[in-house]
């Protein structure tokens, strides 16, 4: 299953982006921006936009209880994103796993 993922910490700024993501961007992402959203267009996703990613990454930062938050962004397309904990020998770091999957391609399932 093609996934492209992003980790971001509160601010947006990327921690990690996996190989998928990056053929997609086409660069190493520093951030999620506008910029940013419209290159994983290519994958088929247009409904998203940097409110809507904020708003998710924020509830999720914001929630004691820990979650998976999914938006659907289109027949196939969706997005998933939990809060995780990075344990550091300088501590503890909170960031936000984001998985994309971006719509199929004409003749494969």
């Amino acid at each position: 299953l093609p996934v492209a993922l992003v980790v971001v910490d509160r601010d947006l700024k990327v921690i990690y982006a996996n190989d998928q993501m990056k053929r997609v961007l086409e660069h190493e992402p520093k951030e999620v921006d506008e910029k940013f959203l419209s290159h994983i267009e290519r994958m088929g996703i247009k409904e998203l936009n940097l409110e809507a990613f904020k708003n998710t990454i924020l509830k999720l930062f914001t929630s004691k209880e820990p979650g998976i938050e999914t938006i659907d962004l289109g027949k196939y397309a969706f997005m998933s994103s939990t809060k995780i904990v990075i344990l550091r020998e300088q501590g503890k770091q909170e960031v936000v796993v984001t998985a994309f999957r971006g719509e199929r391609q004409a003749g494969k399932v």
